[in-house]
């Protein structure tokens, strides 16, 4: 594993700031565990395997985050341009965040069975976007 490919160690060499407290971290952190290994065997090279993911993950994060912004405001306009009513937004907002019709229901204090259409007429007005601007 070739360290240098995601963490910087030039940072290690400037003077500290705000800015660069945190990559000093994870090259710390990263470091001392690699060295803990030794005497904690698998349980800390589990956890040296879950920052090195971390810190990969993270750095993708920066990388695509402009990408990300980008497709959360495609969907904005989306869900704008479809006109729906306060019930109907309110369960596709809780939906896209992963609730299920039950707890949807919940929410809204309605019958599961009115979720459902709630989104059968959403699918409708989605599809009804998508061929007219062809997204």
């Amino acid at each position: 594993m070739n360290n240098k490919r995601f963490l910087n160690y030039e940072v290690m060499k400037e003077e500290i700031s705000p800015d660069n407290v945190f990559a000093m971290a994870e090259i710390i952190a990263f470091t001392e565990m690699r060295y803990l290994i030794g005497y904690k065997g698998t349980q800390m090279q589990k956890t040296y395997i879950d920052l090195y993911k971390d810190i990969l993950n993270k750095n993708a994060y920066k990388r695509n985050k402009k990408e990300v912004q980008q497709d959360y405001e495609q969907c904005d306009k989306i869900v704008d341009s479809l006109n729906l009513t306060k019930n109907m937004r309110v369960a596709l907002e809780c939906r896209m965040a992963g609730l299920s019709y039950p707890e949807i229901g919940r929410i809204l204090e309605r019958a599961q069975a009115t979720v459902y259409e709630y989104f059968i007429k959403c699918v409708k007005d989605i599809r009804r976007f998508m061929d007219k601007y062809r997204v």
